[in-house]
């Protein structure tokens, strides 16, 4: 018998909401019955960036294939930048697994142990870093813009000012 688990992961909570989740782990689950692989656990990441390993249910993973060495043949993701957003941390985690018997796979990309497998997960590891830090570069240049029109774009912080103003205001007993 040849195991597996499933990850899926969406970044914000508002992504919870829609169909993004089923999608990830119907094509996750259907991958693995035309594999024939047996599905052990499915691991549900809501709301977590992958900018990091710091994500619940991916620790979760790694402490399940810990336990399970041995029965846990195959991670399936629905796509790379599921797993992981970063290219050091996807290759960090994939030497994890590898260590422990376990190889990553794609529901929806064509990675495996073969040169030309092992050539598309470096390059699309590749891509979503690449495609991460576009965003990020965007968002810092749509920010500095807003900045430059003399716009607060610093969510969060305008409420902390009003609030210390508040008690400022209090503590001189000018409420």
């Amino acid at each position: 018998m040849v195991g597996a688990v499933i990850y899926v992961r969406v970044s914000t909570k508002e992504q919870t909401e829609n169909l993004s989740l089923p999608t990830q782990l119907r094509a996750c689950e259907e991958y693995c019955r035309r594999q024939g692989y047996e599905i052990f656990e499915r691991f549900h990441e809501e709301g977590e960036s992958a900018k990091t390993t710091d994500r619940s249910q991916l620790q979760n993973l790694l402490t399940f294939c810990r336990l399970n060495k041995g029965r846990v043949h195959f991670v399936v993701v629905f796509n790379l930048t599921r797993f992981a957003r970063d290219k050091y941390d996807h290759f960090a985690l994939r030497s994890l697994l590898q260590s422990l018997g376990i190889s990553l796979r794609s529901a929806t990309e064509p990675i495996d142990e073969t040169s030309t497998g092992k050539l598309m997960e470096g390059v699309l590891a590749a891509f979503a870093q690449f495609d991460n830090d576009c965003r990020s570069d965007r968002t810092r240049a749509g920010m500095k813009a807003a900045l430059e029109l003399g716009r607060w774009v610093f969510s969060g912080a305008d409420r902390l000012l009003e609030r210390d103003a508040r008690a400022g205001q209090e503590l001189d007993g000018q409420s």
